[in-house]
């Protein structure tokens, strides 16, 4: 499985069994347990080429003192609900925005626009902050593609010359259609795609690493940073 490249490790931490089904967790029984589940998953290839149909959810992302957008729990009410919305319209995934109408994020990936050459970011308020989604920000810091965190509107993400969605299972792939409108061409744009293979690249790099490199890098003291 070394070289399989579709391999996806998912890891899920639970509370423990419990002795009857009640939230608290006065109830559980034992310690907590982690669970690893590897599976060898691929993009749908059509997908890829094609690219993602999202339609605007009318649910919306919640402050952190109703629901904390940064547990990525299994139990997302709100986001299953999102992701209803996009199976029945027959669109890939729901765009969903915060209280106050900014565009947010996707019920299962984070959202990203490009205007004028220039990748925009919505800002991390109410939304899960991904690890893909700051790696793909991270490739268009270290290689001159200009990129930014901020709050914008869904008129804005119509009038997008590209955008394109994040996560651990399809990296980057575009949105060529949102609430039927077409974005951009349709098709990837230029700077969706050079963020693929820059990411793609700091991947494979990551991957060959030595298993003494990776234990020197994780000793390294770092700067705090929010």
């Amino acid at each position: 499985m070394s070289n399989e490249p579709h391999v996806h490790i998912r890891l899920v931490v639970s509370r423990a069994l419990k002795s009857t089904p009640y939230q608290n967790p006065s109830v559980n029984i034992g310690l907590p347990l982690i669970v690893i589940i590897p599976e060898i998953k691929a993009t749908d290839p059509d997908v890829k080429i094609q690219g993602l149909r999202l339609i605007t959810s009318h649910i919306r992302r919640g402050p952190p003192d109703v629901k904390d957008e940064m547990w990525n729990h299994i139990s997302k009410a709100t986001d299953v609900q999102a992701c209803i919305s996009a199976n029945v319209t027959g669109a890939d995934e729901s765009l969903m925005l915060d209280l106050n109408g900014f565009v947010k994020t996707c019920n299962s990936t984070n959202f990203f626009i490009v205007r004028d050459g220039e990748v925009w970011a919505p800002t991390k308020n109410n939304q899960m902050q991904g690890i893909t989604r700051q790696k793909s920000i991270d490739v268009c810091r270290a290689n001159g593609i200009p990129v930014r965190e901020l709050d914008f509107t869904l008129t804005e993400a119509y009038g997008a010359d590209e955008a394109f969605c994040t996560g651990t299972f399809p990296s980057q792939i575009h949105v060529r259609e949102i609430d039927g409108r077409t974005i951009g061409s349709g098709k990837r744009g230029p700077i969706t795609e050079r963020i693929q293979q820059l990411y793609m690249e700091m991947v494979v790099n990551d991957t060959e690493r030595t298993r003494a490199e990776i234990q020197r890098d994780l000793e390294t003291i770092r700067p705090f940073k929010l």
